[in-house]
């Protein structure tokens, strides 16, 4: 039975605060209040609608990754790993950490959820369920979380989540990908006990089969041993104490190695990170100080309009610190002396006071006090990149040390396994350690016949659990089928279907495949226009349509769940619209399919698209197409302007002018136009 329980998060409401990425209006941040249907984050390359995309998926996720950042969706590991040190947001700020906050309101199908979230490490600063303020420990704050979805585990919704909701850059292709297929099935088409009941079977499999393949390599290990015993002279008790000191140290080595490289490997990342920020800080120093010698100059021209271009250039060699080419002086501060001059307003000939002077002040075309001020902001700046520095240096320096203490662990390890191998070289071959080893194999072999005996009936109750699932998956392809077939048909040209394609996928190294429920993408070409052929990899279709057939597949799943139980409740999709991909015939289409999968219950979604003459903006909010026509007041409340919102990038602050213009064409209804 499908999981009538599942309530899939929708946002209705987005703070972030003190985050230099996004200052806002006045320095207000963002406050956004989400409307039923399609929101368009609109922007343009740099600006930040990647960041403010992953501000809304961390604010329901949290600080969890899959287990060991793995890439690919797994049947048999259902779990997640809590990041160490997370800088995603903290980069994109002004310093190597970050003050900055985000706040969202969520709505679970009749349930409410409102979170506060601290972005330098994603921990938790306040929670409300339905009203009431939660005031457990962080992990249980976490767990209230996903319970709300209805899941059986945080696995299970941060899946959903992930793979489902969100349509990012780094995303699992899931028509794609069989194992994701089945995943998404397990959590949706199951109730969330037989779900978590079907993942631990898996991952009981996996384990058992491990344990397995292990047993079969020591029982070959015991196997060549016994062939090779000889008897020889008897060892010391102290040797064998000292070889059981030597094995214990290792496997306690062993253990502090695999925790230093993965903390290594996070604090190189983010020495990358912050040295690439360094760098961008000296080009903004160096850009802002060039611009500082301009004013000079310019002050000074301004002065004396009709001066010769030989005293202009006795005025640039002052200011430039190459001394004085009048008398050949180069005194050292001579250059900050003649800019204090032009600082403090005074005549730069006679010294007189910017209050006596009667016409020199007036005629500058660049004032003393502009020249003021760009001073101070290089002096912030070179603050700022000192302060950076040293937070540098100091992540050098441990990075440099947990290495030393790698090099260091690696080295007893070694040492320490020559020492060993040295011990056992001593073992007597005894008939009583012939026997023991003819025991070791006798044990070993039992405790392989019984591993594949558990083995053999998991699988059986593997096979019989997941029978529930395609019978589900029986009674919902043809919908599913259907469902695809229309959206896939306003993103592409080509005739675009599912067919229901069953795979063999295993569970472990020594275990025949399973077959289960999946799908395959059927596809027309230029080559065979009438009959579609079967796409079961990503690269059998070209870039531009696999981004498109995937979101397709997603959302005919998620309509397929729905009208499988009738909810009245609806989900939310979040994505990061691949507008390039499309084709320009196909932008009025896929926005007009965007809105009519929202009039589907209480579906929304949120999509980012950058200003350009592509009009995915106004396909998106339906301006020039539906009728009647949506009015201006309601289509500013379907957009966030990152234009307006975000911090000025370089493309911003030379265009934006036209970027503006851009906009308003975007989003002014043809209506109020005409």
């Amino acid at each position: 039975m499908a999981n009538p329980n599942i309530r899939f998060p929708i946002l209705r409401r987005l703070v972030v605060t003190n985050y230099a990425l996004f200052p806002g209006i006045d320095s207000s941040g963002i406050d956004h209040t989400f409307e039923p249907g399609v929101t368009v984050i609109t922007g343009i390359n740099g600006i930040g609608k990647t960041t403010l995309l992953n501000i809304i998926y961390r604010l329901l996720v949290g600080p969890f990754d899959p287990y060991k950042d793995q890439e690919a969706i797994q049947l048999t590991q259902t779990r997640l790993t809590r990041l160490v040190f997370f800088n995603y947001f903290s980069k994109r700020d002004r310093g190597a950490g970050t003050r900055a906050s985000a706040f969202g309101e969520f709505e679970f199908g009749d349930r409410k959820l409102a979170i506060t979230r601290n972005l330098s490490d994603l921990s938790i600063a306040s929670i409300t369920i339905d009203g009431a303020p939660a005031t457990t420990g962080d992990q249980n704050l976490e767990n209230k979380i996903w319970q709300l979805c209805g899941c059986g585990s945080q696995y299970d919704f941060h899946l959903l989540v992930r793979s489902l909701l969100f349509f990012m850059e780094e995303k699992t292709p899931v028509v794609w990908d069989p194992v994701a297929q089945v995943e998404i099935f397990r959590i949706l088409f199951l109730s969330a006990e037989d779900a978590l009941q079907l993942a631990a079977l898996a991952f009981q499999i996996q384990q058992q089969d491990s344990q397995r393949r292990n047993q079969v390599t020591a029982l070959n290990r015991y196997k060549k041993q016994l062939r090779g015993l000889q008897p020889e002279s008897s060892i010391t008790v102290e040797a064998i104490t000292r070889l059981e000191e030597v094995e214990n140290r290792i496997e306690t080595v062993d253990v502090e190695l695999e925790s230093s490289s993965e903390i290594s490997d996070q604090l190189e990342q983010s020495l990358a990170s912050n040295r690439q920020k360094l760098d961008g800080l000296k080009l903004d120093l160096e850009e802002y100080t060039r611009a500082l010698e301009y004013m000079y100059q310019s002050f000074f021209a301004s002065l004396f309009p009709g001066v010769s271009e030989t005293a202009k250039n006795v005025f640039a060699n002052l200011l430039g610190d190459s001394g004085c080419l009048v008398c050949g002086s180069r005194r050292p501060g001579l250059a900050l002396e003649f800019q204090k001059v032009v600082e403090n307003g005074e005549c730069p000939v006679c010294h007189t006071p910017k209050e006596g002077q009667e016409q020199t002040s007036v005629l500058a075309d660049v004032r003393p006090e502009a020249i003021q001020e760009q001073s101070t902001r290089i002096a912030g700046l070179k603050q700022e990149l000192g302060e950076f520095e040293a937070v540098v240096i100091l992540d050098g320096e441990n990075y440099q040390a947990l290495l030393g203490r790698r090099l260091e662990l690696q080295s007893e390890k070694t040492r320490l396994q020559k020492e060993a191998d040295r011990l056992k070289g001593f073992l007597p071959a005894s008939a009583e350690e012939i026997s023991r080893t003819q025991s070791y194999i006798t044990l070993t072999e039992e405790n392989i016949e019984v591993l594949a005996q558990s083995i053999r009936e998991l699988v059986e109750n593997y096979t019989l659990k997941l029978s529930e699932l395609r019978q589900q998956i029986d009674g919902l392809r043809e919908n599913l089928k259907t469902y695809f077939a229309e959206y896939a048909a306003s993103f592409l040209a080509e005739d675009c279907n599912l067919t229901f394609a069953p795979r063999k996928l295993s569970l472990g190294q020594g275990i025949a495949g399973i077959e289960f429920p999946t799908f395959a993408v059927q596809m027309t070409s230029a080559v065979s226009p009438s009959v579609g052929t079967t796409r079961k990899e990503i690269d059998d279709v070209s870039e531009s349509q696999k981004e498109f057939i995937d979101l397709a597949f997603r959302m005919a799943v998620l309509k397929a769940y729905a009208t499988t139980l009738h909810l009245p409740h609806g989900a939310m999709m979040v994505i990061e619209t691949p507008e390039s991909s499309l084709d320009s015939v196909f932008i009025e289409n896929a926005g007009d399919m965007l809105r009519k999968w929202c009039a589907l219950g209480k579906n929304s979604v949120i999509a980012t698209s950058n200003l350009n003459r592509e009009n995915m903006i106004r396909s998106l909010l339906g301006i020039g197409q539906q009728d009647p026509q949506p009015t201006q007041e309601e289509i500013q409340k379907r957009i966030l302007n990152l234009i307006r919102l975000a911090a000025e990038n370089a493309a911003l602050k030379r265009h934006r002018k036209e970027y503006e213009a851009e906009f308003l064409n975007s989003t002014t209804s043809e209506v109020l136009n005409g």
